[in-house]
């Protein structure tokens, strides 16, 4: 599944297709950090994207 198709599903059809082992949540958070990165410095809405702790969190997911 490519970003931007994972950027448009809700967030509970992303948990579900996690939990159904559809997709790493590594995956999933690396998506949005790539939006983040592509779409911030145009609207500024982050000053910062906790990037390395959202990386260990989705690992840690995907450990289980």
């Amino acid at each position: 599944m490519s970003n931007d198709d994972l950027i448009q599903h809700s967030a509970v059809a992303l948990r579900n297709a996690i939990q159904q082992g559809e997709l790493k949540a590594l995956e999933v958070a690396e998506a949005y950090l790539r939006r983040l990165e592509a779409r911030n410095p145009d609207i500024n809405a982050f000053i910062s994207d906790c990037r390395e702790a959202a990386l260990e969190q989705a690992a840690a997911v995907d450990a289980k």
